[in-house]
């Protein structure tokens, strides 16, 4: 996929914003902090995937269970190039258990309930290319 010229000040921007975002399942999760990467990545034009609004881990697990995926990695690797965790480059989505970081270089970000996390690449399952 190609990236937008100026889309790391975008992904700086982003995260950035998210930081300090209070985590909401419904309008503020790792979701669509995912969806928001491949925006700023990309550029806001770019054709990514839609997700319905969720109210919880369990409607977003049942969203998902509908959609035919068996986790959050599997819906995002209908629509992404999945690469090796270590292969992955500042930018790219990156998931562990049911949550989506993305890799802001020597870590990857995320979030969850109770606030923002940063993750180191070890504990990463399976990374996707933006």
């Amino acid at each position: 996929m190609t990236r937008v010229a100026d889309w790391d000040l975008r992904l700086f921007d982003l995260v950035d914003r998210y930081r300090s975002t209070p985590f909401d399942w419904t309008h503020s999760h790792c979701i669509h902090m995912a969806v928001d990467v491949l925006k700023a990545v990309r550029g806001d034009d770019a054709a990514v995937p839609e997700f319905p609004a969720f109210d919880s881990r369990e409607t977003a697990l049942a969203t998902l269970e509908g959609m035919g995926c068996a986790t959050l990695a599997d819906g995002l690797a209908m629509h992404l190039e999945e690469v090796a965790p270590a292969m992955a480059q500042r930018g790219d989505l990156g998931t562990i258990e049911n949550g989506t970081l993305v890799c802001v270089g020597a870590h990857w970000f995320g979030r969850s309930e109770t606030g923002p996390v940063t993750v180191p690449f070890s504990l990463i399952t399976r990374a996707f290319r933006t």
